[in-house]
């Protein structure tokens, strides 16, 4: 017998920082060795581009002519229908089509196929939520599908409350825990990293992930790090332009400039380079939201496995997992308060080595491959059923 060949769909930010669809591309291509992936994918850069990603698997980047036509964030289901149509006909040849998140809700919708369909859904379906008419659109595409995967079992909770969840179609939490080798794995430090340790030097320093929006508490988080007396701060990621303005205001630019080294974007592979010389991390969602209530921050977990303790807000999934395994501190709050932040890190400071030492016995329970095992069996399960 040939190959069983999956398309995987998906709007990224990145093919290469896109990690959760990295790992699982390489667990099932490693426990399926007849199973082959191709990416068809939507990234910031509109041009038609065919390669391999840097971890071996194919990937077109289609060419939409909406995107030209209409600005950033606006006529999304434009957008949306000229990916569909655009990539449909290539679709042909597979035998699995896989949707990654609510972005690619039209080819369960629309799709006429018997092919095995997987819905990913990297966050909560908020736009179909919020009304009976959107719940039973869901519902339709649910049944449609072999399988749905989610983030995590709080999400899955939340749509089974709504009526969300029939009970016909399987639903599976595989959270984005990191591999567990990421402690050991050497990955050649890129030129930027290189730089931050010539920045650093022997100084104290909080890994700082994610900051791009507002949302993430970026200026509550970089000016409790400012306040401390002797720590020093990485940003890995964007971070809002008029944020770092306020910074300045605030800080001085040399003196900002001196206490925090902003790295801009990294490969996911990268990101080790950075947590490794760190001694702690932060992880802020304002819980102005379902999904940022319901978050499943990479960065929290990769923080963990590296060995260093976290500083997490008051959502759930976050604030049960650290407390779980005493693994740093969750804050009363979403990290509204500059001073419970530097608080925060004091606490950590001072009770460091039994935090660190927690990390060892919570990183066997939170690696990718302790779920690897559920992935692979549930999607084997969902190719092999004949969809009526």
């Amino acid at each position: 017998m040939g190959k069983t060949k999956v398309a995987m769909v998906l709007y990224t930010s990145g093919l290469e920082y896109d990690d959760r669809i990295r790992k699982e591309m390489l667990s099932i291509s490693k426990h399926c060795p007849d199973v082959e992936f191709e990416v068809f994918a939507v990234t910031p850069k509109n041009i038609e581009e065919e390669g391999v990603t840097g971890y071996g698997v194919k990937y077109h980047l289609p060419y939409l002519k909406s995107r030209d036509k209409y600005a950033s964030k606006t006529h999304v289901l434009a957008k949306a229908w000229d990916f569909y149509k655009t990539v449909k006909p290539k679709l042909k040849s597979f035998d699995v089509i896989w949707c990654a998140d609510i972005e690619t809700f039209l080819f369960p919708l629309l799709l006429k196929t018997k092919k095995a369909l997987i819905w990913d859904l990297h966050e909560l379906p908020t736009r179909f939520m919020n009304s009976g008419v959107m719940k039973r659109v869901f519902r339709y595409m649910e049944k449609r599908c072999n399988v749905i995967y989610h983030a995590n079992g709080s999400r899955i909770d939340r749509l089974r409350e709504l009526g969300m969840v029939t009970g016909k179609t399987p639903h599976i939490a595989i959270r984005n825990y990191p591999n567990a080798n990421l402690s050991s794995t050497n990955v050649k430090p890129i030129a930027i990293a290189e730089k931050f340790y010539d920045w650093l030097a022997d100084r104290k320093c909080i890994y700082l992930q994610g900051l791009v929006a507002s949302d993430r508490r970026p200026f509550e988080t970089v000016s409790a790090v400012m306040d401390t007396s002797d720590y020093c701060g990485v940003v890995v990621g964007g971070f809002p332009d008029e944020i770092k303005t306020r910074l300045i205001e605030k800080y001085g630019e040399n003196n900002l400039k001196n206490r925090i080294f902003f790295a801009g974007k990294v490969p996911q592979l990268q990101t080790r380079n950075f947590i490794e010389k760190c001694r702690m991390g932060i992880v802020l969602y304002v819980m102005d939201c379902l999904n940022n209530i319901y978050c499943e921050p990479n960065r929290m977990f990769q923080t963990i496995m590296m060995g260093k303790p976290v500083i997490v807000g008051a959502n759930p999934p976050m604030k049960e997992l650290v407390e779980k395994y005493n693994v740093g501190k969750a804050l009363n709050d979403d990290g509204g308060s500059i001073d419970d932040i530097r608080s925060a890190i004091e606490i950590i400071d001072y009770n460091y080595e039994s935090l660190s030492n927690n990390t060892i016995v919570a990183s066997a329970e939170i690696s990718w491959e302790s779920q690897e095992e559920l992935l692979v069996n549930t999607f084997k399960q969902a190719i092999n059923i004949d969809r009526k």
